[in-house]
């Protein structure tokens, strides 16, 4: 070992810095190759290198190793180790300053107590640390403990691998994270946070920006981005870009200076906007967005509503699904204030529940009021206001032109400068292209250019409508009513017949009272009903109740037919379907259910996919099968087959003329019987009777839990380790008299096919006599005898055993037909609701009488009023009379007084008649009053037809106790809900009860039952 010599303190250096010039100085010095060395110190302070002279404890022991410095360590191969306590542990390692530590190979440490603990790593300062392969740790407590990772700045700490953090106190805790300034933090891997005290929380977060007061960007959560001083970013995937902005929750977005995106998925655009709820919108300086999934696009554009829209500079939006639309650069846009209110247009104003104004400056003041146009106002509850500065100021008015005024209640004022003014009135404008409506009759309404209304009481509403018969409605672009009181709503609907309804874009009603309500509905046939999109009913009174959005509705074609249901399909007379694509596909067949299927004439399907396609079949339970000829199925997933029935889950009866009866019965053989949970009858005309009896060959009879035959034409009673018991027989052959005998099986089982024997003597006895033991031999062989005789009468017994189970397998059928019967009954039920509804016809046709009635009446007040106008003739007549005989008493004085006694008379006449015509009046006062009356009768009565048709009683099903249903009826413009419920009372009886409103009077009704089935 080579020890170099130099006396250090005379050159006046710091010790430190005196050992570092003293390895620098060492060049001059030729040492042997592979040499360790190890500085002399000058410890004895004398200036020279002398014998007082040490190495101060420095050790060099690798290969071309230095140690300089008291304690200091060069511990391997090409090591530098520089300071007091110095150490050099690594390959390749430099340790220079005072317990400086460099243990990692080609680490490098330089300052007092710097530690490169990680290979190729290194730290310089005071106190820094690379623990981390190839870290890197600059500056005082610098600490790089990540591979690769970097620390630069007092107190910095990369704790991350590939982890970068530059500036004082700032921390880079995450893999691939950094963080750039004094107290930058990351925590996430990816993540990066750039300025003072900025931080960025989550995997792949970055926030960007910093603050001279200590509060910089902030990203906290996964993917969040926060750019911009004081910047703030707090949920998975929030945004914050600009100046304090915030985004607050999951995927909230916020750009701009102070923008806020408080809600889940909200987004805050502008100077100070505001997004407050979940996925709301707010696009603008300082909008605000309040209401979850509203929107605000526009300078101080607001919103306070979930699903509110306010478009536009200084609209605001108040209300649940509130629509302003329709700035002004004065700052007033347009205002939405409630529920469901529209606002568009510059300064347009809705205040109301479902009030709409659409117009610069037009007004819809008032509940579900209506502005359209320039300056209109609709300042009415249900008023319309439509064209410029049109004005609705009442309840229900209708204004609808250029300076058109509807100012009385219920007004209506249709054309250019039109004006109604009082209640009721109805003011409607001309037609100046030439080709205006045409109303031809009494009390007949056109409306719509080219629309044509002939015959009393005809109404037709719409381009080219038509209505061309007494009393009849249309009301729609193309709509026809060609039939006397027939009505026709919507785009080329068509009510051809008499009475008959149409309503619906292209809907068609051919046949007397035919309904036909929905889109492409159609009626072809007197008193057919079509209700939904698509539906058609072509049959005398056929009924189709149900729409698609595909086009194809419910269809009932031929007569007496009833569809009910999405693409629900009845066809043949008869037939009815009930469910979503039911499908009733023969004579008087019934489908029942979703999917459910009836092909078979007269055939009844009941549940979901179920099908009955023979013959008067019956299939009753989700996916229960009778798909031949009086199969009855009855059951979740019953199948039956030709005669056959299979009541129970699962059960199946699929040989001819088989009955299966139980949870997963099975009679596959023809003519069999299967009576019990999972019993099966296999054989021709086998039967198994118990849980799990198994009938598998023919004429075979299993009876009992787990019995089961081994053969043809066997009868087995019980499994096995069951037992028989047998009635009247005695306990033990002691209490027998005569001839004993004993019950014996073959080694199958099978009963009464042993020997029989005698009672035999005790064993006393036949030790005393061999004589007496003969004797009883004897006697036994007589008594075989006597037992075949027996067994003999045994078999006779067990068939008439056979024959009565026989019997039982008929009572069984007879059941069955009972089931049936009661589906009968169940149907019969549906056809007594369908005389319900003609009865509530009859309700009408009664309504119509009295209006009849009234008219007669009217006609006798007519009548009346000519009477009284003849003697008022006559009156006059008398006075005419009265001047003759004036002129006459000059040359006539008896004649005088006759005169005045017939003066009298008349007189007193004209005073009878006076009263006469005032009871007359007092009368047709009264018979108003009546009328007026009669009116409000007949719309409570329409009001109680609704009722009836919307009320129902919700069916119980399985394993369920209560149900409740709801339903809405319209009838002559009345319409009325209901409210019913069903419970469970008992196993086999429930108890229903409904009460219904009208939507007009508030005419309360209600009923009650109850149901017992077995």
């Amino acid at each position: 070992m080579a020890v170099s010599r130099t006396k250090l303190s005379a050159l006046g250096l710091s010790a430190s810095t005196a050992v570092i010039a003293a390895v620098v100085g060492l060049g001059a010095v030729a040492t042997p190759a592979a040499a360790q060395d190890e500085c002399l110190l000058d410890t004895d302070n004398d200036g020279v290198a002398s014998a007082g002279d040490t190495v101060g404890g420095a050790t060099a022991t690798g290969n071309n190793s230095l140690a300089c410095g008291e304690s200091s360590v060069a511990d391997a191969d090409e090591t530098t180790a520089v300071g007091h306590n110095a150490r050099a542990l690594g390959s390749s390692a430099t340790a220079v300053g005072a317990s400086s530590r460099a243990e990692g190979d080609g680490g490098t440490a330089l300052g007092a107590l710097a530690s490169a603990g990680g290979d190729n790593s290194t730290a310089l300062g005071r106190s820094s640390s690379a623990s981390g392969d190839f870290g890197v740790a600059i500056g005082f407590r610098a600490i790089s403990d990540g591979m690769n990772s970097v620390a630069i700045g007092r107190d910095a700490s990369s704790p991350g691998e590939r982890s970068v953090s530059i500036g004082n106190l700032a921390i880079s805790n995450g893999v691939s994270a950094i963080a750039l300034g004094d107290l930058a933090e990351t925590a996430g891997d990816s993540a990066i946070a750039i300025g003072n005290a900025s931080v960025a929380a989550g995997v792949d977060a970055v926030a960007i920006g910093g603050d001279d007061a200590g509060a910089g960007a902030a990203a906290l959560g996964n993917s969040t981005t926060a750019i911009g001083g004081e910047s703030f970013a707090n949920g998975p995937g929030a945004t914050a870009v600009g100046w304090r902005s915030v985004a607050g929750a999951e995927r909230a977005q916020a750009f701009g200076h102070l923008a806020n995106a408080l809600g889940i998925r909200s987004l805050a655009v502008g100077e100070a906007a505001t997004a407050n709820s979940d996925t709301s919108i707010a696009m603008g300086n300082q909008s605000i967005a309040t209401g979850v999934g509203s929107i605000a696009v526009g300078d101080l554009s607001e919103t306070a509503g979930d699903g509110a829209i306010a478009i536009g500079n200084g609209t605001v939006a108040s209300g649940l699904d509130a629509l302003a639309i329709g700035g002004d650069n004065g700052g007033a846009g347009a205002a939405a204030v409630g529920n469901s209110t529209t606002a568009v247009g510059g300064e347009a104003f809705a205040q109301g529940p479902g009030a709409t104004a659409i117009g610069w400056r037009s007004i819809a003041n008032a509940e579900r009021a209506h502005a359209f146009g320039h300056l209109a106002l609709a300042n009415g509850v249900r008023s319309l206001a439509v064209g410029e500065a049109a004005q609705a100021t009442a309840d229900f008015a209708i204004a609808q032109g250029n300076i058109a005024q509807a100012q009385g209640v219920a007004s209506i004022a249709i054309g250019n400068n039109s004006v109604a003014n009082g209640v009721d009135a109805v003011a409607l404008g001309g037609d100046d292209a030439g080709s205006g409506a045409q109303a031809l009759g009494n009390s007949t309404t056109a409306l719509g250019g080219e629309a044509f209304a002939q015959g009393p009481g005809a109404t037709a509403v719409g381009w080219r409508s038509v209505a061309d018969a007494e009393r009849a409605q249309a009301f729609g672009h193309l709509a026809n009513a060609l039939g006397v009181r027939s009505l026709a709503v919507g785009e080329a609907a068509l009510a051809l017949s008499d009475t008959s309804i149409a309503m619906g874009n292209q809907s068609i009603a051919a046949g007397a009272g035919s309904i036909a309500v929905g889109d492409l509905a159609e009626t072809a046939g007197d008193g057919a009903i079509a209700i939904g999109n698509a539906s058609v009913a072509a049959g005398v009174d056929a009924l189709a109740i149900g729409g698609d959005d595909a086009g194809a509705g419910a269809a009932a074609l031929g007569n007496s037919t009833t569809a009910v249901g999405g693409e629900a399909f009845a066809q043949g007379p008869g037939a009815t379907a009930y469910g979503w694509r039911s499908s009733a596909g023969a004579e008087r067949a019934t489908a029942l259910g979703h999917l459910a299927s009836a092909s078979g004439v007269r055939a009844t399907a009941v549940g979901e996919a179920s099908s009955a396609a023979g013959l008067t079949a019956v299939a009753v339970g989700n996916l229960a099968v009778a798909d031949e000829e009086d199969a009855v199925a009855i059951g979740d997933i019953a199948e039956a087959g030709f005669h056959s029935t299979a009541v129970g889950g699962e059960s199946s009866a699929l040989g001819d003329g088989a009955t299966a009866i139980g949870w997963q019965t099975s009679a596959a053989g023809n003519q069999s019987t299967a009576l019990g949970r999972q019993a099966s009858a296999g054989g021709f005309q086998s039967t198994a009777i118990g849980q799990s009896a198994n009938a598998a060959f023919d004429g075979s009879t299993a009876i009992g839990f787990g019995a089961t035959t081994t053969r043809a034409n066997q009868v087995v009673l019980g499994g096995v380790g069951s037992s028989v018991t047998v009635g009247d027989l005695a306990a033990s052959t002691a209490a027998q008299t005569g001839t004993a005998f004993v019950a014996t099986t073959d080694a199958s089982g099978t009963l009464g096919q042993g020997i029989a024997v005698d009672d035999l003597a005790t064993d006393a006895e036949v030790a005393a006599t061999a004589a007496v033991l003969q004797g009883n031999i004897d006697t036994n062989t007589a008594a075989i005898a006597t037992n075949a005789t027996a067994i003999a009468t045994n078999t006779a017994d067990i068939a008439t055993n056979a024959a009565g189970i026989a019997t039982n397998a008929t009572n069984i059928a007879t059941n069955t037909a009972n089931i049936a019967t009661n589906a009968t009954n169940i149907a019969s039920n549906t056809t007594a609701i369908g005389n319900n509804a003609t009865a509530i016809a009859g309700l009408d046709t009664r309504v119509t009488t009295n209006e009849g009635a009234i008219a007669a009446n009217s006609a006798a007040i007519t009548a009346n009023n000519t009477l009284v106008a003849g003697l008022d003739t006559r009156v006059t007549a008398n006075e005419g009379a009265i001047a003759t005989n004036s002129a006459s008493i000059a040359t006539n004085s008896a004649g005088i007084s006759t005169n005045a006694g017939n003066i009298a008379l008349n007189s007193s006449a004209i005073a009878g008649l006076q009263t006469l015509t005032s009871t007359h009046t007092s009368q047709i006062n009264a018979l108003f009053g009546e009328t007026a009356a009669n009116r409000a009768a007949i719309d409570r009565a329409n009001e109680g037809v609704a009722m009836a048709l919307a009320m129902e009683s919700p069916m119980l099903p399985g394993d369920t106790n209560f149900a409740i249903s709801g339903g809405v009826g319209y009838f002559e413009d009345q319409g009325a809900g209901t409210m019913a419920i069903t419970a469970r009372i008992g196993e086999n009886a429930a108890f229903s009860a409904g009460v219904g409103v009208g939507f007009d009077s508030g005419e309360v009704g209600a009923r009650g039952g109850f149901q017992v089935a077995w």
